[in-house]
């Protein structure tokens, strides 16, 4: 019984969700893309209902192109030694290389490789640095996760979780703000909500 609750918790999400992505450039079903990755409905590029990976929730592409990571002699927090699952996941489709048509269950094939004006790079190294920890000691934050939070950013690593990957400021099923961004950018402080003014 508790299984059968959980996935009916899982598709309720997942409807949700693509009631906001539908229509939006993660919408890689959308008529606008067929005859570039084939057909397919709006999850099925990312998520699998079976054998799925656990990178991210039902995720059902694989890891992508090796990523570099960002590294500065500024930066005074310890960065993982391997960029976490949460960003792999969303360069799976941003590294410049990996076909977004290709799924671990199924190849929607297609004749493009990446889309146009989605292309990252397989090096982060000149992007916000990820796969970090929060230290509100360093990067000038002077302030803690709780007001990160509560402004609408996510973190990740269980609960009271402090890891700062792509979607701490992405939400890849919401494009209200652009860009996907968790928190507007016009009139507010997006940058000063983690990093204090100087």
């Amino acid at each position: 019984m508790k299984k059968i609750l959980v996935l009916a918790a899982l598709l309720l999400a997942s409807t949700a969700s693509a009631q906001t992505i539908g229509g939006t450039a993660h919408d890689l079903g959308r008529a606008a893309n067929a005859g570039i990755y084939g057909t397919g409905d709006t999850c099925a590029y990312c998520h699998v209902a079976h054998n799925a990976r656990t990178t991210a929730p039902l995720w059902g592409r694989a890891d992508g192109a090796a990523l570099t990571a960002y590294t500065s002699s500024t930066v005074t927090v310890v960065l993982a030694a391997n960029i976490d699952g949460i960003t792999r996941a969303c360069m799976s489709c941003h590294d410049g290389v990996t076909n977004p048509g290709v799924t671990l269950n199924n190849n929607f094939g297609g004749t493009a490789t990446v889309i146009a004006g989605s292309v990252i790079g397989q090096d982060l190294g000149n992007d916000h640095p990820v796969s970090m920890n929060w230290d509100a000691t360093k990067a000038g934050l002077g302030v803690d996760t709780t007001a990160a939070a509560a402004a609408g950013f996510v973190f990740y690593g269980g609960a009271g979780g402090t890891q700062i990957t792509c979607a701490t400021c992405h939400s890849v099923h919401n494009n209200v703000n652009t860009r996907f961004l968790r928190v507007s950018v016009t009139g507010g402080p997006f940058c000063s909500t983690c990093h204090s003014r100087k």
